[in-house]
């Protein structure tokens, strides 16, 4: 028997929400007009600084593509599921209204801002 240079048990977990660090990404304004959810996989191995050369090196990796294999079939499944389910997506409906608390999003560009074309 080979021995793992990791320790299975720090692998098999569930990570809560409160404990997830996170960038910033246009998802946080999505969410705010239609409920949003994310999927977390492991791509790059435990202790790996995020935006490094390191983390680039390991993209081509058998572990970060059944990383992103794992997450692909969690996405995939996840739509069968809401469009199978219409009651999940009430669901989902009220709980976004309930988090939002039926406030609606207001973009804090002005109106009339149109993007300059370079």
């Amino acid at each position: 028997m080979t021995k793992k240079w990791y320790d299975e048990s720090i692998l098999n977990f569930v990570v809560e929400p409160t404990s997830i660090s996170s960038g910033s990404t246009d998802v946080g304004d999505v969410s705010q007009i239609i409920p949003t959810a994310q999927v977390n996989v492991v791509s790059w191995a435990p202790g790996t600084p995020g935006h490094c050369w390191q983390v680039t090196a390991q993209g081509k990796s058998s572990f970060a593509k059944k990383g992103m294999l794992v997450a692909a079939k969690v996405m995939a499944c996840t739509a069968i599921d809401f469009l199978n389910d219409s009651e999940l997506v009430k669901a989902a409906w009220t709980e976004h209204n309930e988090e939002t608390n039926g406030e609606c999003f207001v973009s804090p560009l002005p109106r009339h801002y149109k993007p300059e074309i370079w």
